[in-house]
């Protein structure tokens, strides 16, 4: 089977216990992107430094410290999730007819996120990142005969446990969910709301 991913992933905010059941995040769509969403998984690896390495890599030589796990997108749809997620909450203080007051907020709130995406023949591959919040802050980019678009660059953090730290059971923020081979879709993507995630 060929198991290539199709079009651009959709993002929720969220989290599920079991990948086969989406219906958890079916209303917490983040909202339209536009150029698609990169997904990364870095690990941060030491090279340890001993008497004639000579700056060769050497195998059984190197450290991995940590993962850099995260996402980057161009959101265009400004609600409440993605003003939250960039730091940006709503006063609740505030009372207008018409308006909601939102307010940049000197603590940081965390979120799941859900990256679901449609592979080809298959129930769809689904990427969870714990512990999340927009980086980039509220940046908002405008020009003529165009739409407007935010910038996200949401990284995954660990949760401080010294203990698994010095028995290297750290937990890493980020799952990745692949469906087994020859899986064919049964609960599908389409059961979530539709999202057209590019828009030319």
């Amino acid at each position: 089977m060929k198991r290539f991913v199709l079009d651009a992933c959709s993002i929720y905010v969220g989290t599920i216990k079991d990948p086969s059941d989406l219906t958890s995040i079916s209303n917490n769509l983040l909202g339209l992107t536009n150029g698609g969403v990169t997904i990364t998984a870095t690990p941060n690896v030491r090279q340890i430094e001993f008497d004639g390495k000579r700056e060769r890599r050497i195998k059984d030589m190197n450290r991995i410290l940590g993962w850099d796990c995260g996402a980057e997108t161009k959101g265009l749809e400004l609600n409440e999730k993605s003003l939250k997620l960039s730091l940006i909450k709503k006063d609740d203080t505030y009372s207008n007819e018409t308006y909601e007051k939102y307010i940049p907020s000197n603590s940081i709130s965390y979120e799941d996120l859900v990256i679901v995406g449609q592979l080809h023949g298959s129930k769809p591959l689904i990427v969870v990142l714990k512990n999340c919040f927009n980086e980039s802050g509220f940046s908002l980019e405008t020009a003529d005969s165009s739409e407007g678009t935010y910038s996200m660059s949401a990284y995954a953090n660990y949760e401080y446990d010294p203990v698994a730290d010095a028995e290297g059971t750290t937990k890493i923020p980020m799952e990745i969910y692949l469906p087994k081979e020859n899986t064919v879709e049964s609960v599908s993507i389409n059961s979530l709301p539709e999202a057209k995630t590019e828009v030319n």
